[in-house]
């Protein structure tokens, strides 16, 4: 392993200035003084475990000083961890935060040079988040965690599987950029429990069946014939529907027209005009029509509809009316059934 570069040390050097005395990028909520003194003790242990050459370890602790008090310094001693480790595309990706965090970093130009010497990203994260709790987590059918879990893959589109006993499974497409997090939180459903009867028939088996019989079997069993079901009774055929639309129509407009005809008739009276006369007549003329084609449309429904409907045990009766429509200037007929 190589020693930390001057570099390394400056930066390292730096982030404690800034930590200790340095003014903080504005937030929402300033970090409270507990959160500031772990994070120092977490950089320090961070300085510390980088020096023993411990990358790992020097990597948790500088990411828990972050998360603490997320001061984008904290971040340089992030990345030269990863370097260390060989995760030059994760540690591009958190230089290039760093220069977003900081807009006025004054050692941009460095921080630029070191992006420039890292590979562009090829992979993204993954983070995946269920529950109920203990969840089993695949990724391409590779287990990543239990519950909640984060993992890095390349990108392009993946197949994400959790299970959990007693719950539904859940599959879903998991489209990763390079340099990205994608964040899935899913919420398993328990399966509904289902009882199925079978029924099963019991065969006692006769002495004759265990020890033999002397005598031939000369039982035979008939097969019994299920009773015929009865067909339900037919809807009525689009036919029926027509005609019987179309006699309700013809009668609602021989009933108007009728009002209409008295109604001219009560003028024809007050002031009997030529005009009146002819407009009454019309009317009247009108009326008996469509009282007409409303009989004959309705004795064809009740036709069609009695010579589809098929038998049924109950004999039902249909009796048909005919009332009269009078009216001064003329007359109709409506017809009706009573059943």
């Amino acid at each position: 392993m190589r020693a930390p570069s001057s570099l390394v040390i400056a930066s390292t050097t730096l982030l404690v200035l800034a930590i200790l005395v340095g003014p903080a990028i504005a937030s929402a909520q300033e970090p409270s003084t507990d959160q500031r003194a772990q994070a120092r003790l977490l950089y320090t242990q961070g300085q510390t475990e980088f020096a023993a050459h411990h990358y790992q370890e020097a990597l948790d602790a500088f990411n828990g000083a972050f998360r603490q008090v997320p001061n984008p310094v904290v971040l340089l001693g992030v990345a030269s961890a990863q370097e260390q480790l060989g995760q030059r595309e994760e540690a591009r990706l958190t230089l290039e935060r760093y220069l977003i965090l900081r807009v006025d970093a004054p050692d941009r130009a460095a921080i630029e040079a070191r992006i420039a010497a890292l590979p562009a990203a090829t992979t993204g994260t993954v983070h995946v988040a269920c529950t109920p709790a203990g969840a089993a987590i695949e990724l391409d059918g590779h287990a990543i965690g239990t519950g909640t879990a984060e993992t890095r893959i390349g990108a392009g589109v993946h197949e994400l599987r959790v299970t959990l006993a007693g719950h539904e499974p859940v599959t879903r497409q998991v489209i990763v950029s390079a340099g990205h997090q994608v964040d899935v939180e899913l919420a398993l459903v328990a399966q509904v429990a289902t009882t199925s009867t079978e029924d099963t028939a019991t065969t006692m088996e006769s002495e004759d069946d265990v020890f033999g019989s002397d005598e031939a079997d000369t039982t035979t069993t008939e097969p019994v014939e299920a009773p015929a079901e009865t067909p339900p009774p037919a809807d009525p055929s689009l036919g029926v529907w027509v005609t019987t639309a179309i006699a309700g129509v013809a009668l609602v407009t021989g009933t108007i027209l009728g009002f209409l005809a008295l109604s001219k008739q009560s003028d024809f009276d007050a002031m009997p005009t030529a005009s009146a006369a002819n407009d009454g007549e019309a009317f009247a003329l009108g009326a008996d029509l469509a009282f007409a084609v409303a009989a004959a449309a309705g004795i064809t429904a009740i036709v069609l509809y009695a010579t589809e409907r098929p038998a049924q045990p109950v004999e039902t009766t249909a009796r048909l009316q005919v009332l009269p429509l009078l009216s001064p200037t003329g007359g109709g007929v409506a017809l009706g059934a009573r059943f």
